[in-house]
């Protein structure tokens, strides 16, 4: 009996920048005023006018190419544009012309059960309805806090998209927000066009790191309630070794290395000069440090570093190599690979709780004394301990355990 492969078909095809537009979006709207809060406050603010229970709900996302809005928009639709200051980029939003019918019919005093209006609407259709749109911009406006804020305003209405061509060319793809509105017995659907460019330039960037802004912050105390015991790893580095794979696997016993690059002298009761920190994964920052003189090594934090833009992991672009490895081809090629070597007095103990304490001036104790050896950690793994010595007035370190590459860091 033959048998073939199966195939996947029909299966939704994104590209890698699709996904990342999304993803950006996505964050952006989880925070204010963009949560799910946002949509019920937001249903609150049209019965205020339309006098009906209105709801909002399902959210939809969708990226896709500026060719692709031809086929969605139909022939006559409601099409709203709003402009985004400071930028000159446009957005466009597609009110169902059922919904559209209703509103109008509501604001103007009927029962907001009007037929459907299959033609382009009048101008005062337009500014009845404009009337709703810029009381939907300003609840937008509300609350927003974080530092990708966008001045929305009202540009103009369109029946096709012939008629917004000028704008809609200028982008090459845009990202889709759907969502389904009910207002009274009244069902549709309001489509929002975002340019990729402009969810790239205004809700891709990350947020600033300095310092939590009069939103964020009671947000993140609210994550601290859940992360408050989480454990946190404070890994206080010296220095950082550039050793070839071949260096590492020739050292021995006794052999000394001069550290470079480190701000650290020995003195007669130990060591002093400047540390650095590095909290937990270590991609968004720590504390500077200087080493306090005495029977127990202490560290004074001098400074509480947080990075503008964190380190990303680079995305893997091949799926996950073999179990087994193929040394005695690529052999040659390990050679070249980097094998940054830290330089680590210890590691300090938290929790999330005791991380946002930290200031400047606090005093935090190591486990260790002065005298005892250092770790020498390569990809956050142990690789062996040594002691600090001189070598004609430079700092080096004496080898005097040696645990590989499996070994497991002590605590």
């Amino acid at each position: 009996m033959a048998s073939h492969p199966y195939q996947f078909k029909d299966l939704p095809r994104f590209s890698r920048e699709q996904i990342a537009l999304e993803a950006s979006l996505s964050r952006y709207l989880a925070g204010r005023p963009y949560n799910p809060e946002f949509a019920v406050a937001l249903g609150t603010e049209l019965e205020r006018y339309l006098k009906l229970p209105c709801k909002i709900a399902g959210l939809e996302m969708k990226s896709m190419a500026r060719a692709e809005l031809d086929a969605l928009l139909p022939a006559v639709a409601c099409i709203v544009v709003v402009g985004a200051a400071p930028g000159a980029h446009k957005i466009v939003v597609e009110i169902d012309m059922g919904l559209a019918s209703s509103i109008i019919e509501r604001l103007l005093g009927g029962s907001g059960e009007a037929e459907r209006i299959q033609r382009p609407l009048t101008e005062i259709e337009e500014g009845v309805l404009s009337f709703l749109v810029l009381k939907v911009l300003n609840h937008f406006h509300e609350g927003l806090e974080h530092g990708h804020e966008l001045a929305l305003c009202l540009d103009r209405f369109a029946a096709k998209i012939g008629d917004i061509a000028s704008i809609i060319d200028t982008e090459a793809s845009y990202v889709v927000l759907g969502t389904r509105v009910g207002i009274g017995r009244q069902l549709g659907y309001v489509r929002i066009f975002l340019p990729a460019a402009l969810v790239t330039e205004r809700f891709g960037k990350p947020v600033p790191q300095g310092g939590a802004t009069g939103e964020e912050g009671p947000r993140m105390l609210r994550l601290l309630e859940i992360l408050a015991d989480a454990p946190v790893t404070g890994r206080v580095e010296m220095a950082t070794l550039d050793l070839s794979p071949d260096d590492l696997a020739h050292l021995e016993l006794g052999d000394i290395v001069i550290i470079e690059n480190h701000e650290v002298v020995k003195t007669a009761d130990g060591m002093a000069g400047n540390v650095f920190v590095r909290l937990g994964a270590g991609k968004n920052g720590g504390l500077k440090a200087k080493l306090l003189e005495g029977e127990q090594q202490r560290i004074e934090i001098t400074e509480i570093v947080v990075q503008e833009h964190p380190v990303e992991d680079a995305m893997a672009d091949e799926a996950e190599a073999p179990p087994k490895e193929n040394l005695a081809a690529t052999e040659g090629l390990l050679r070249d690979v980097a094998a940054p070597v830290v330089v680590e007095l210890g590691r300090i103990r938290m929790n999330a709780a005791q991380l946002v304490r930290l200031h400047q001036g606090q005093i935090l104790r190591l486990p260790r004394a002065p005298s005892d050896p250092v770790d020498l950690v390569v990809n956050g793994k142990l690789f062996g301990r040594g002691e600090l010595i001189e070598v004609d007035g430079e700092l080096g370190i004496r080898l005097v355990q040696i645990t590989g590459a499996e070994g497991t860091h002590a605590t």
